[in-house]
């Protein structure tokens, strides 16, 4: 894995775009006049945002953002909705308390798994869990008993996240996507 900070990685673009003068301090500028640096670091954010939601997660920071959830409620149909927290991305892996193991497959919310959930013989029970990922929240079926703290009952979430520092971690291969 390779960390760069923000001023680091707008070399290493520049570089890999043909945009670092021989020079130093050299300034490439547009004919509309727009900062160039800006344009790049827009790119690069982006870019590696679409990492952190696609690449393979092996390549990438992984956190348990367990303790950073924020807002965590029991919907209507038993499942306890966990609002992604703030730098998280692509869930990993979810286990609460009372489940037997972990999930890590998670499914859409328009899959047979999903329709299940709805059949009282069908869902998810604490030895054969489930969990369904949403662009901003995760469902994860089977949750704790209704009376206790609903965030309190995660023991962990592992996503892909923005690291804390707002670095750029990933593997260097991923480096070769860079256009």
């Amino acid at each position: 894995m390779v960390n760069f900070s923000e001023a680091e990685f707008l070399r290493e673009w520049k570089l890999r775009l043909g945009l670092l003068g021989q020079a130093e301090g050299c300034e490439i500028e547009r004919h509309d006049m727009s900062e160039t640096d800006e344009r790049v670091k827009s790119r690069m954010r982006s870019w590696y945002a679409g990492l952190l939601h696609t690449a393979d997660p092996r390549f990438l920071p992984q956190r348990d953002l367990a303790g950073e959830v924020q807002k965590a409620v029991i919907e209507d149909d038993g499942a306890l909705r966990i609002t992604v927290p703030p730098g998280g991305c692509r869930p990993l892996e979810v286990k609460l308390r009372g489940w037997k193991h972990a999930v890590r497959v998670f499914h859409k919310p328009c899959s047979r798994f999903a329709a299940r959930q709805r059949d009282t013989l069908l869902r998810c029970t604490p030895q054969n869990p489930g969990a369904v990922a949403l662009p901003d929240a995760i469902l994860a079926y089977c949750p704790c008993e209704t009376g206790e703290n609903a965030a309190g009952c995660i023991e962990r979430l592992v996503m892909t996240a923005w690291p804390a520092d707002g670095s750029y971690t990933m593997n260097v291969k991923l480096l070769n996507d860079i256009k």
